[in-house]
């Protein structure tokens, strides 16, 4: 029993979203429905959480699925819910072969295109030359008319700039 089946209730309209979650009651695990998240967090008066079953994971994944489904989360206008989960459980292809028409298909689809990411040593980082260079296109623009930099600013730059040489 490391799962359980929670329902939330916006207590002036009736507005509910059912979910499950694996773990304990107590974890300060929401919802997984951001607006859910969100409205709970900035008016947890508002919000009442029911419990509605513990078991195992299978267990209340099948339990949340019937539940949406009884319901017709999906299209009542109360419901917070997106989906009936009508979809597969979670990690169903898990070690599970892709099909070779599938796989011809994605590396169809990635044919001819470069990795934006190449030739950079970490993610954000441009050689010198690239810096330099995108530096140098940018100095005639007239669109790039930003506010220039205090003598303040301008010392922070340089300085952390020093300090990044050194180390």
């Amino acid at each position: 029993m490391n799962s359980f089946v929670y329902k939330w209730v916006y207590k002036p309209d009736l507005y509910w979203y059912v979910g499950f979650h694996t773990g304990t009651i107590d974890d300060g695990y929401i919802s997984s429905s951001n607006v859910v998240k969100q409205a709970v967090i900035n008016e947890p008066h508002l919000w009442e959480r029911i419990i509605i079953d513990y078991g195992t994971t299978e267990e209340m994944y099948e339990l949340e699925s019937e539940i949406l489904q009884l319901f017709n989360a999906r299209k009542d206008i109360r419901s917070l819910n997106l989906h009936n989960n009508k979809l597969a459980r979670p990690g169903w292809n898990k070690n599970v072969p892709m099909k070779e028409e599938s796989r011809l298909k994605i590396i169809a689809s990635k044919t001819g295109k470069t990795s934006s990411k190449k030739g950079r040593k970490y993610p954000g980082c441009f050689s010198d030359e690239a810096r330099e260079n995108r530096r140098t296109q940018m100095i005639g623009n007239s669109w790039n008319k930003g506010k220039p930099w205090s003598e303040a600013r301008r010392n922070a730059q340089i300085a952390k700039q020093a300090k990044q040489i050194i180390i």
